[in-house]
């Protein structure tokens, strides 16, 4: 999706390795680095996995999504972190640094994950059923605009693509302390300092 990336970092796989493999390398000019056998801290994709794999506990566990839905939750949040100052890259954001402008990331506060929704079924006149409830599970990338949701259907478990939603309850105002991500009254200072520091 992003193109031809600089250098191919492995930790030394045979399908990594293979001649398909280098001939594409050869092709596009891509450095190879293979990590050495039985060190794969030296891989430094393998901090970045760490990290989305703890983003995404941390998600799950807030929203109290099941953990059937771990594949979808990884995709939220690898999509997220790309929206997200990086301290390795200087505290600029991942798609900054590659398309050279500040991207929109209006998508991630209009909704949250695993928010429960209604998205319109059709635009038939007159419906009995025009809208379905269902739940918020990613970013609809490459299909619609910016704001089209992926959403899983209550019912069905279907996956589809939808940009008319609204809420199932309400939006609150979010007072001082509150979590903005489940409208629970959380006080700052009722919370041991390391857990605040590790929700930020």
């Amino acid at each position: 999706e992003r193109g031809a990336m600089d250098c191919f970092i492995s930790y030394g796989a045979k399908a990594n390795l293979s001649n398909r493999t280098k001939a594409l390398l050869r092709l596009y000019c891509i450095d190879d680095y293979q990590s050495e056998p039985h060190h794969q801290h030296r891989n430094y994709a393998e901090n970045k996995i760490g990290k989305i794999k703890d983003v995404t506990n941390r998600l799950m566990a807030r929203v109290g999504c099941p953990p059937s839905m771990w594949l979808l939750s990884i995709q939220y949040v690898t999509h997220l972190l790309n929206y997200l100052a990086s301290e390795s890259l200087h505290w600029q954001v991942p798609l900054q640094m590659l398309w050279g402008f500040t991207p929109d990331a209006s998508m991630f506060l209009a909704f949250h994950f695993w928010e429960h929704i209604y998205y319109a079924v059709d635009d038939t006149f007159p419906s009995v059923y025009p809208e379905r409830l269902g739940r918020i599970v990613g970013l609809a990338c490459g299909v619609g605009d910016a704001l089209t949701y992926q959403i899983l259907d209550d019912e069905s478990k279907e996956l589809l693509f939808r940009s008319s939603i609204r809420p199932q309850l309400p939006r609150k105002q979010l007072t001082q302390g509150q979590d903005p991500i489940v409208g629970e009254n959380h006080h700052l200072h009722d919370k041991p300092m390391e857990s605040i520091v590790r929700l930020a």
